[in-house]
């Protein structure tokens, strides 16, 4: 194939790397060292380099060719030296991190632009806002939605439970241990104006289900003036964090072993789409036009949310593309804002086995899959100038099982979802997460 003389940048990528140390091995696929990947593309050539991140976690378990630090699968040898008690704009940056006590907070921070080319812009971040958290059992969360206005948090019943936590240096509990999905509660929305960081007064709750990733949010209005945000997540009804389908020692089975545990493994991520009403006129269940996400009113100030299946769950679609997860979309121009196209991983076994671009407003989708290849998450590039969403290129390393198989760069048109050029490289990868296109 032909690389596009446009394309000039780095790809650069995280998952883990190492999962062996000494004679113990980590347990869980997310806890393996971090392992640094760059593929270079420069001249319509490709070069790859890997290195692994130089953490806390990897000096230390490096340092004593053990598991020190453990993780979701191994609990954590302490350190006895250590106790409980040492020490809006879309351009602006925008996160929220945790605080634990007596009052625990689920708390919202800014770094402004303007800070964000000084030499450590981590030294002007903000406190913008707090959302009061359980103190001893908080909600887990991975990500959030963000539209031009508002920041929409959810707060999953896939608790922490900090006892168990703190207790975890006496009773060797591993991390999974200490988390749990309460089926009887709610998922809560909460929805924060970027500019004051004030909760919006409107209660929105919803079936309860577990959420990794956001795709992508947008304001929008019907024609009698109403406003909503539209929400469109990746949700399952399960936690995805344990369970079979990150257990290292599955994942190391043998061939049969791994077709009969793929027999017995429920995996029902999908992207799904929930409207959030601002402002309403009126009363009774609202109906997103085009979908059928709902609203119903519960009392005052208050709505039960039931969303919209962005794919349908035909039996043929489902034993095709199987869970849906890993979104990207054109982030550049339609982050935030009302869009058309995302881009996901299909895995119908225990490792991603497709790529899929999906129109969100029709369901329509296309799928890239090649046998014995598992490809990572895709990343969408616009093609310089580019008048429509889609116009651009996906990027995704694909990995193999065989071993005269080589690992690749594939380079897809995105409009059309067909290769347009792969970079073979002659080194053995494992699987990474997340990466970011840096245009150069």
């Amino acid at each position: 194939g032909k690389v596009p003389d446009w394309l000039q940048g780095e790809i650069i990528r995280n998952g883990p790397g190492e999962f062996d140390l000494g004679e113990e091995h980590f347990n869980n696929w997310f806890d393996g060292h971090a392992l640094m990947h760059k593929f270079k593309i420069k001249e319509r050539k490709v070069t790859y380099q890997s290195k692994f991140l130089k953490s806390v976690f990897y000096e230390t378990n490096l340092k004593h060719n053990r598991i020190i630090c453990g993780g979701l699968g191994n609990n954590s040898i302490p350190d006895p030296c250590l106790n409980i008690f040492s020490s809006s704009s879309m351009s602006d940056y925008f996160n929220i991190g945790s605080s634990f006590g007596m009052k625990s907070f689920y708390n919202l921070v800014k770094i402004s632009s303007k800070h964000m080319s000084g030499t450590d812009p981590m030294q002007e971040i903000e406190v913008i806002g707090k959302i009061p958290a359980d103190p001893l059992l908080p909600s887990y969360y991975h990500s959030f939605a963000m539209t031009q206005n508002y920041i929409v948090f959810h707060e999953m019943p896939f608790l922490i439970d900090v006892r168990k936590i703190l207790a975890r240096t006496m009773t060797w509990k591993k991390g999974l241990d200490c988390f749990q999905m309460d089926e009887t509660k709610k998922s809560i929305f909460h929805v924060i104006n970027k500019a004051t960081g004030k909760r919006v007064e409107i209660n929105y709750s919803a079936d309860p289900v577990f959420c990794f990733h956001h795709i992508n949010a947008y304001e929008t209005a019907d024609v009698n003036g109403n406003h909503f945000i539209v929400m469109d997540i990746c949700c399952s009804t399960t936690s995805c964090l344990g369970g079979k389908s990150t257990d290292i020692n599955v994942l190391r089975s043998s061939k049969e072993e791994l077709k009969e545990n793929i027999k017995n493994l429920t995996v029902d991520v999908r992207p799904m789409r929930y409207f959030l009403p601002l402002t309403f006129d009126g009363d009774g269940v609202q109906v997103m036009p085009d979908s059928t996400a709902r609203a119903t009113p519960q009392e005052p100030g208050s709505w039960f949310l039931e969303p919209h299946a962005i794919i349908t769950n035909e039996e043929t679609t489902l034993a095709r593309i199987g869970a849906m997860d890993l979104p990207s979309i054109n982030y550049a121009h339609y982050n935030g804002r009302k869009y058309k196209y995302g881009y996901f991983i299909g895995n119908s076994g225990f490792v991603p086995d497709s790529l899929v671009k999906v129109d969100v407003d029709t369901g329509k989708k296309i799928v890239w899959r090649e046998q014995n290849k598992f490809p990572s998450e895709p990343i969408f590039v616009p093609r310089p100038n580019a008048t429509e969403e889609d116009d651009g290129i996906i990027l995704s390393t694909v990995i193999s099982n065989l071993p005269e198989e080589e690992t690749f760069l594939l380079i897809l048109d995105a409009v059309t979802f067909t290769e347009l050029a792969r970079a073979e490289v002659n080194v053995k990868l494992p699987y990474a997460f997340h990466g970011c296109f840096v245009s150069k």
